[in-house]
């Protein structure tokens, strides 16, 4: 019920995606004001049952505003990964993911300069894959409002080697 990025269950959350790939950090940062009850956040998908998820959660959610990192897989089992610890009462909230082959980070920062980490996951996605925005009002909770400033799609600069010929 309600709109959900949940395997195998229901996909009906709004969200916003443009291709990746290769190495990559994604980011971006949420205002948390007085009554919006943000829930949503970053998204790393491949496809429907290969995706990863970092975001706030709504304070009438179980995780009362923590935020929250998730791998879906065609595996199953439980789909938490970790969790970013001492950042409900933030008024605004950075998050962070970075791809490095198959292994994914995720972090979350009230400042944008000093990170938490929430989590680890290896995921074997190939290329491309997409990389965006997700905002959420799972089950039967009251209405969200998620706002974001922002999203960065980071790639790194590889220099190209040129050997130099020494005669």
């Amino acid at each position: 019920a309600g709109q959900n990025l949940w395997r195998d269950a229901n996909y009906d959350a709004p969200r916003m995606l443009r291709y990746a790939d290769g190495d990559f950090a994604i980011e971006t940062r949420l205002q948390v004001t007085d009554g919006t009850n943000p829930h949503g956040g970053l998204l790393v998908w491949f496809t429907q049952n290969a995706f990863i998820r970092l975001e706030k959660t709504s304070t009438h959610h179980a995780f009362r505003g923590d935020i929250r990192f998730e791998q879906h897989t065609a595996r199953g089992g439980e789909p938490l990964v970790g969790r970013g610890i001492g950042l409900k009462d933030a008024k605004q909230l950075y998050l962070r993911i970075e791809r490095r082959g198959n292994l994914f980070t995720a972090h979350a920062s009230a400042n944008g300069v000093d990170w938490v980490s929430c989590g680890t996951a290896y995921a074997n996605m190939g290329d491309p894959t997409r990389v965006g925005l997700h905002a959420l009002c799972p089950g039967a909770m009251p209405p969200t409002t998620t706002r974001f400033d922002h999203f960065k799609l980071l790639k790194r600069q590889i220099k190209k080697f040129s050997p130099t010929h020494v005669a």
